[in-house]
């Protein structure tokens, strides 16, 4: 577990800075994507991309701890 610990690190902070006031302010535009606002559509990437990352340091680390 503590091999994928700095990565998980990395990528909480890395989203938490792409979540912050200066870049999401960059995404608040009267723009629609697909229906949403920008902001919104920004903010729903952003949170779908972390689960993603979340899925797959997870499903490697229990690939490392089962040995394969």
């Amino acid at each position: 577990m503590q091999i994928n610990a700095p990565k998980l690190i990395f990528y909480a902070l890395l989203f938490l800075g792409l979540i912050s006031y200066p870049l999401a302010a960059m995404f608040d535009r009267p723009v629609s994507v697909f229906g949403l606002p920008l902001f919104y559509a920004y903010l729903l990437f952003i949170w779908t991309a972390f689960i993603m990352v979340l899925y797959f340091l997870s499903k490697s680390l229990s690939k490392n701890s089962r040995g394969e």
